[in-house]
């Protein structure tokens, strides 16, 4: 990208974040932090890297009233939680790391095991796998039959077991470091989507022998809890029992995009002497995306401080500002302008927990993919795809790629995309 071209996006992306972002989010915090307070909660984690801006929100409203909630940050992520826990949890384990996703590779499945070159090559080995061809990106049914043998393969579950074992202690040491086994209840803020975070958490938190309470503030979550044990979730925007236009109407990887923080994944964890305990951090940020998402954070916390400086008080009723987050959101989310799309769709984004590969989240590019999201392709794929391998690139925001069409032809392909998330979510 040239200056001028940087410029642009930098300009409009300040505008969607004090105009859209800033007032959702605000709105959201405030939210949790009525919540909190409610309950008597004097302390916050929040996750990152989704909670970044949240906290920096938080502590803002915060010293403003005078409220008694310390906001704390922190690192983790679902790799860094899931690898400690994988020893403590049967075939869950194997349930995560051999779980379909977007351009999954044998590569890619192996490296959210950690393991190196030599170790999959004895893997490779014992399966009669071929080295060479680890990179190409598997159809969903070639990655159920090859996750059946890597399932059952007593290498690859003797490299997990070994490899969760080393990644327990200084997990452990972090987390209490933190102070999440000093009290009774563990409140944490994220976005949300599955709850997987929360249950990770608690599962590498009770092996310690203590019994945890975990609540867990998100924006949305796409499904229920998986088991009582993993503490309360309680949803800002939507749940799993919400209408379903509030779910087909949205798109999680935009407000992730919209929650980038500037420092990469955490890894994992090490000692570090005095300090104790800290992450190990991914560096995959660009020049040009950190001025990106430095931009949006200060755009987002200008609001804040305006509305911080108009207000008299944090109370008020959940139902409404949540509606008036659904009409800002519908609209740049479903009905983005083509400004709009270029801004939030120079995003990098995966939706794999090892980020081993780096996508724009919309762009003119991908504009050639949309064919394949039209009623009646889709309903070919949907009968053909037990019979050959029949796939295509899932796009990680259709809208955003509709906007770069000419305008008379939108309609259409919103249509298409509006009838078919409501047919998956009415006979889901």
């Amino acid at each position: 990208m040239n200056d001028v071209t940087i410029k642009q996006l930098n300009d409009e992306l300040y505008t969607i974040s004090k105009t859209i972002t800033g007032p959702v989010l605000f709105d959201y915090v405030c939210w949790v932090l009525n919540e909190s307070y409610a309950r008597g909660i004097k302390k916050l984690y929040f996750a990152a890297r989704d909670g970044y801006v949240l906290q920096k929100i938080a502590k803002q409203i915060c010293e403003k009233y005078g409220l008694d909630i310390e906001c704390r940050y922190l690192y983790c992520s679902r790799k860094a939680l899931r690898m400690p826990t994988y020893h403590l949890i049967g075939d869950e384990a194997y349930d995560l790391l051999l779980m379909s996703g977007t351009s999954v590779t044998l590569r890619s499945l192996m490296e959210r095991a950690e393991l190196n070159e030599n170790e999959r090559r004895k893997v490779y080995a014992e399966l009669d796998f071929y080295f060479d061809k680890e990179k190409e990106e598997l159809s969903k049914l070639q990655l159920y039959t090859i996750s059946k043998k890597i399932r059952e393969s007593i290498t690859y579950r003797g490299f997990i077991d070994q490899k969760s074992r080393q990644a327990y202690e200084p997990a452990m040491g972090y987390f209490i470091q933190e102070g999440l086994l000093d009290g009774n209840i563990i409140a944490i803020v994220d976005s949300g989507w599955t709850g997987s975070i929360q249950r990770s958490l608690r599962q590498l938190l009770e092996s310690s022998g203590k019994h945890v309470n975990l609540i867990g503030f998100y924006f949305g979550m796409y499904v229920p809890p998986k088991e009582k044990a993993d503490g309360e979730y309680l949803c800002w925007y939507f749940d799993h029992k919400s209408p379903k236009r509030y779910k087909i109407l949205f798109n999680n990887n935009v407000l992730e995009c919209m929650l980038s923080a500037p420092h990469g994944m955490t890894l994992n964890y090490k000692a570090d002497g005095a300090r104790g305990w800290e992450p190990v951090l991914n560096d995959n940020h660009h020049t040009n995306m950190l001025r990106l998402i430095e931009t949006q954070i200060n755009a987002i916390l200008e609001y804040v401080n305006d509305s911080l400086s108009k207000a008299n008080s944090i109370r008020f009723n959940a139902a409404n500002t949540s509606s008036k987050a659904r009409k800002l959101l519908q609209r740049v989310m479903v009905h983005p302008t083509r400004s709009e799309a270029e801004a939030i769709g120079t995003f990098a984004f995966c939706d794999d927990i090892t980020e081993f590969y780096q996508r724009p989240l919309a762009d003119e590019s991908q504009i050639t993919a949309l064919k394949n999201y039209m009623i009646l392709p889709r309903i070919i794929r949907k009968l053909l795809r037990k019979k050959k391998k029949y796939e295509i690139n899932e796009l990680f925001w259709v809208y955003g790629t509709i906007s770069f069409l000419p305008a008379y032809k939108r309609w259409w392909y919103r249509l298409n995309v509006y009838i078919w998330e409501w047919l998956r979510y009415t006979l889901k």
